[in-house]
């Protein structure tokens, strides 16, 4: 009897255990596509740091050539001409090429920063400050002089919000000091 039993059951899954099935393939096609935005999160951020530290390079090459002093803007063509492939002088004859913005994969040049204070903006939590990947530079001056003496450069991650620092509960900030 028990033989004649499995012989009239039908072959096949049922409603139940195609719902399981479904419901098991689509949480780990749902964890897969979280790890994988991570990752490439994590992988753009990288390319910020390194785009901000080009900003950085450029404005201390300037800082070589002009006797100490920093670009005054983000946008001087001097300060420009510094980037790689640039003219690198201080007429600002040809910019450089930009670095390429990993959320847009276009070149962008830095934007204006507003940054006054290096060291309080390094112990704060990040906070919004442009679009995914954007660069920033500030440029800094000592009391009343207008000469500029010192920069910041900052950089946002994938929600617009500055690069957190080494420690939590902190943002990066590029620097000459």
């Amino acid at each position: 009897m028990a033989l004649s039993k499995l012989a009239n059951r039908k072959q096949g899954f049922t409603i139940l255990e195609l719902f399981i099935i479904t419901l098991i393939v689509a949480i780990l096609a749902f964890v897969g596509w979280r790890s994988y935005k991570l990752s490439k999160d994590i992988e753009r951020e990288s390319i910020v740091r390194r785009n901000m530290h080009v900003a950085e390079v450029a404005a201390k090459a300037y800082s070589k050539d002009s006797g100490g002093t920093f670009p005054p803007s983000n946008d001087d063509p001097a300060y420009l001409s510094y980037f790689p492939g640039g003219s690198c002088d201080q007429e600002g004859k040809r910019a450089g090429n930009f670095p390429i913005n990993p959320f847009t994969n276009r070149p962008e040049a830095p934007q204006a920063g507003h940054i006054n204070d290096v060291n309080q903006v390094r112990q704060h939590a990040p906070i919004q400050i442009g679009s995914a990947g954007q660069i920033f530079y500030s440029p800094i001056s000592a009391g009343d002089s207008q000469q500029v003496t010192s920069f910041a450069v900052q950089g946002a991650d994938h929600a617009g919000l500055a690069i957190g620092g080494s420690q939590p509960n902190t943002s990066l900030v590029l620097s000459n000091h």
